[in-house]
């Protein structure tokens, strides 16, 4: 490995953990006594595939844990047995030779296992950094965090934790200086499961709902919309429709629910439920409408940052992501962005 890094700018997110029922700690302090608990990696491995012939695992891998103040790691997902395939860069040959190539064990016949992915948290009280990675995001922190902590017995298996996000100072006072919220806007390619979104649907029921529309517009996805027509339409009516065209017609659903809702307090409700349901969706469009004008944009919803750390052949350096880490979000902490 090159001793000359390059500073590079990798994005981080906050989450919030919440718990179904209070714990008998924060977060930082369960997953710190259930790291001890389970202090071998076999303990830590949990199995992420269906297909028991080509397992895949999820774990948390080298821990930095500070007495009362930040738990540092890595999850990491690997499967084991998979070998990267190597292309031969021969500009005679007349074909392209494609090769795998499997790595020698350890001299002390442990096997070396190809890493597919790495996410970096930090965990201060119920406050959570995340540096994600294309496959190993909050969604799979948030599953594997529930996972350990029940596998521990840290965490009564009755109970649930969440990762939420939570909007940034200026945005809690442009909700907090309205009136509330009049309405949400939901679109993309492709719309949430219906198991993803429990709250959502359970504050529909209880409200009074103004309107809602759907109206097609450009987008290059539509499964969502397919899901959503089969919810609408009987068994007779998606017989005259070949759904297979939809798939390139160029149409997205767009969600518009209007509520009569006009205080605060129901705001901030509204919030916290779309929090809850929204809370590891990306690539998913959520527009707020405010009572009396403005709107809010998904992206406002969450409180997201960059931070600098150097990579050494590719490779970042673990010590300088858990001090960006820090550094963030303790910075987000004195702004008041993050509520303590």
């Amino acid at each position: 490995m090159s001793n000359k890094g390059k500073r590079i700018t990798k994005p981080v997110v906050y989450k919030q953990a919440q718990f179904h029922t209070k714990p008998t700690g924060t977060l930082k302090q369960l997953l710190s006594k259930a790291i001890k608990q389970l202090n071998q990696v076999q303990h830590r491995k949990k199995l992420v595939s269906a297909d028991p012939n080509a397992p895949s695992f999820h774990l948390i891998g080298h821990t930095k844990d500070e007495l009362n103040e930040f738990l540092f790691g890595a999850l990491l997902a690997y499967s084991p047995g998979v070998a990267p395939l190597f292309l031969v860069d021969d500009g005679a040959a007349a074909d392209v030779t494609l090769e795998k190539i499997k790595v020698a064990n350890t001299t002390a016949g442990m096997r070396r296992e190809l890493l597919n992915s790495i996410l970096y948290f930090g965990v201060f009280d119920n406050h959570l950094v995340l540096m994600q990675s294309q496959s190993l995001k909050s969604l799979q922190a948030e599953m594997y965090f529930q996972w350990f902590l029940h596998q521990s017995g840290t965490l009564a298996k009755t109970n649930t934790v969440t990762l939420l996000d939570t909007p940034s100072a200026a945005v809690r006072e442009k909700i907090e200086s309205s009136k509330g919220i009049r309405g949400i806007k939901l679109g993309g390619g492709q719309l949430l499961p219906r198991s993803a979104m429990p709250k959502t649907e359970k504050l529909v029921q209880e409200k009074e709902v103004e309107k809602v529309s759907f109206s097609p517009i450009q987008s290059t996805s539509s499964k969502g919309v397919i899901g959503v027509l089969k919810s609408l339409l009987s068994p007779v009516e998606l017989a005259n429709i070949d759904l297979d065209t939809i798939a390139e017609s160029n149409i997205e659903l767009t969600l518009l629910l209007r509520y009569k809702t006009k205080t605060t307090i129901e705001g901030h409700k509204l919030m916290d439920s779309l929090g809850a349901a929204l809370r590891h969706s990306e690539d998913f469009e959520t527009e707020l409408e405010l009572e009396g004008g403005g709107t809010l944009k998904g992206s406002e919803l969450k409180l997201t940052g960059d931070v600098k750390v150097t990579a050494y052949d590719g490779h970042i350096s673990e010590t300088e992501v858990y001090e960006a880490m820090r550094t963030w979000l303790l910075q987000k902490i004195d702004s008041q962005d993050v509520k303590t």
